[in-house]
């Protein structure tokens, strides 16, 4: 897909929409894009949603707001909406063929190539960023040309009750061979990264991702993939371990940039990472997985990491 015209920053984020979504929520991360330190591009996928939802959507991106809440002296409680003062350049992408996370990682991948981005971003409508992140972010890189991914501290709530800091652990006393470096034998033994705002170098993975190629094995635009998008709830974590095998450097930057709101749902889906504490719980026509299953997919993970040919495993024929 050609963004070159449009194209006004050098990192690409994307958000998918499978549902309307809390349209409180959407316009704050709106506005966190949009006032950003240093500009970036967003591309917005919609599958499912009737024209009268996008045109809603669309709306939010042009005049994103965020809301202050606020009691009085008299307890009344009030509510102030501060407008962005900058205008966030966003496409919309109709995406019938990217259904779950890593194809859509994989299709931003492939576009932020096509187009000449040196990185790329993938945010849930729910969540938000600090407004100097991408900034933060891309002068690390500008000062550790050797790492590939850069993480950030993140602060996690479930239906607005805060329940802990995530991409904390390579920070953590005895954690990681280096502090603040995430290593292969720190996510074999826990699965601590989450990569939603997570900052991806595209040169940099583009090596290490399966794809189709020419007579001068070069990679034939729109096939590449650098997440194994066959398997379920683990393609991120199989992701991260395969390029980190493969010397790619992830860091997490000891700064808390990323607000993730889980907000729980009827049911689940995997085109998202924000995966719901219960899933178990779930009844399979709701989303939900055995813990035999989930457990299948994260040993998988951990022996597929090796190949970067898609896995054609699948639980119901192990």
């Amino acid at each position: 897909m050609n963004l070159k015209e449009l194209k006004q920053s050098n990192c690409l984020v994307a958000m998918y929409l499978y549902e309307m979504p809390d349209m409180r929520n959407l316009s704050e991360c709106f506005y966190s894009l949009a006032e950003q330190s240093k500009p970036v591009d967003l591309v917005v996928y919609t599958h499912g949603l009737t024209a009268e939802q996008i045109e809603t959507i669309k709306g939010a991106a042009v005049n994103p707001y965020y809301t202050i809440t606020r009691r009085e002296e008299s307890g009344e409680i009030k509510e102030e909406q501060i407008k962005a003062t900058k205008v966030l350049n966003v496409t919309h992408i109709p995406s019938e063929d990217a259904l779950n996370f890593a194809q859509i990682f994989n299709k931003t991948f492939n576009i932020a190539y096509e187009n000449g981005y040196e990185f790329i971003s993938l945010i849930e409508s729910e969540d938000s960023v600090s407004l100097k992140w991408f900034d933060i972010a891309q002068r690390y890189a500008n000062e550790n040309p050797n790492i590939s991914v850069f993480l950030p501290l993140m602060r996690n709530s479930i239906n607005g009750t805060f329940t802990g800091l995530l991409n904390e652990a390579a920070w953590a006393e005895g954690m990681a061979e280096e502090a603040g470096k995430v290593d292969v034998n720190l996510l074999m033994r826990y699965n601590c990264v989450n990569p939603l705002g997570a900052v991806y170098k595209v040169s940099a993975i583009e090596e290490y991702s399966e794809c189709e190629r020419d007579d001068k094995q070069a990679p034939i635009p729109g096939t590449l993939r650098p997440m194994k998008e066959s398997m379920k709830l683990t393609h991120y974590y199989e992701f991260f371990l395969r390029m980190i095998y493969n010397d790619l450097k992830v860091m997490t930057i000891p700064r808390l940039c990323y607000e993730l709101k889980i907000v729980r749902k009827e049911v689940f889906t995997d085109s998202t990472c924000e995966l719901p504490q219960d899933i178990t719980a779930y009844p399979k026509e709701r989303g939900g997985i055995s813990n035999e299953e989930g457990r299948f997919w994260f040993e998988l993970a951990k022996k597929e990491y090796f190949f970067f040919f898609f896995c054609k495993k699948t639980y119901e024929t192990a």
